[in-house]
């Protein structure tokens, strides 16, 4: 308890501090300026790839629950409601931890299968991290055919990633599976009958280490890791245009960004933002981050913080609108459900709601 007051102490502080250096700097930024000024051509193409990105990362989750068991089919919609409220609550809550929101859900709302939730949980994860080697790649390649600039270690850090993404990706499934055999052996030798918790943690590795099998031999691997690169490079665009929109609007002059400087920034500020104390609503570090990144290509630092601020409320104003809508309806989906199976058990049947359903 006092650890958890302590993150969110720190918390509020950082986002605190960092609010009142921005308005505490005169530094000629106002909203006033971004509305007369943002050109709404960004704002389309935004809206445009965000959809975009939602649509293929909600169809990959939906590729995976399929490959970790061929009997489960989740309604497109349902998915979709999934992903939004993840999407909303990842950034909302410190280190990230909203994104388990998604296996929660997806298993008491939806229905589905909790192996089947926890898989396709961390599969997209490792996808996500496998993906970024290859981008980096793409846009060295880019920034090198572009401007004859050479970069071996970014070569390398590429190369890296991509490397510890596959070996996480081929060897994730065997150290399960062997985990799952030593504790089913563990469990004979203690007795798990007698002891609840320690039933159903072998009941649910088990389960996982089929799962984790089901989508190791269902010959994905490269369709996932095409879709998952897809998705990176629409979600970093889509960050790299509202930044773009948001300098020239508030600044009033077109500005050179260069995509390789920002994509670091972009990542680290991401990376920032899952620590412990991040700041709330992911308000904090991210600004700092990219902030100084800004200021390393000429702003003027306190403009630079100003500036990652208003791109970054911005894009949550979208996340937020569409996974609180999202999250309110599943809420009172799953409090329909409670109910029907109340009545279900007072009329003395059994069951649960279906993944179909």
């Amino acid at each position: 308890m006092r650890k958890k007051i302590f993150f969110l102490f720190f918390s509020f502080l950082a986002s605190g501090l960092l609010i009142y250096y921005v308005f505490s700097q005169p530094t000629g930024l106002s909203w006033k300026h971004l509305i007369t000024r943002f050109n709404p051509v960004y704002g389309w193409i935004y809206l445009s790839l965000y959809g975009a990105g939602f649509f293929l990362r909600t169809w990959r989750y939906r590729i995976l629950i399929k490959a970790s068991s061929r009997q489960t089919r989740v309604p497109f919609g349902s998915l979709a409601l999934v992903t939004a409220s993840r999407n909303m609550l990842v950034d909302l809550l410190p280190a990230r931890i909203g994104g388990l929101s998604y296996p929660v859900l997806l298993n008491r709302v939806v229905g589905v299968e909790l192996s089947h939730c926890l898989t396709s949980f961390t599969y997209a994860f490792i996808y996500d991290l496998l993906s970024l080697g290859p981008l980096l790649g793409l846009v060295v390649l880019w920034d090198s055919l572009s401007t004859s600039h050479f970069y071996p270690w970014l070569w390398v850090l590429s190369g890296l990633i991509l490397v510890i993404g596959l070996l996480v990706l081929f060897f994730l499934e065997p150290i399960v599976r062997k985990a799952s055999q030593g504790l089913q052996k563990w469990g004979k030798a203690s007795t798990p009958a007698k002891v609840p918790w320690k039933k159903t943690i072998i009941f649910q590795l088990e389960a996982i280490s089929r799962s984790f099998y089901q989508v190791k031999k269902s010959r994905t691997f490269l369709p996932l890791l095409g879709l998952s690169l897809v998705i990176r490079v629409i979600k970093y665009t889509l960050l790299y245009l509202m930044l773009l929109a948001v300098v020239e609007a508030l600044l009033n002059r077109k500005m050179d960004l260069p995509f390789l400087i920002i994509l670091f920034g972009l990542v680290g500020s991401e990376i920032a933002a899952s620590l412990p104390i991040s700041g709330l609503a992911g308000i904090g570090f991210y600004e700092g981050i990219l902030g100084g990144t800004l200021a390393g290509l000429g702003i003027q630092p306190a403009q630079g913080i100003s500036l990652a601020l208003t791109m970054h409320v911005l894009t949550q104003v979208v996340d937020y609108s569409l996974g609180a809508g999202a999250l309110g309806y599943l809420i009172y989906r799953w409090g329909i459900r409670k109910k029907n199976l109340l009545l279900n058990a007072g009329n003395g049947e059994t069951g649960k709601p279906a993944a179909s359903d």
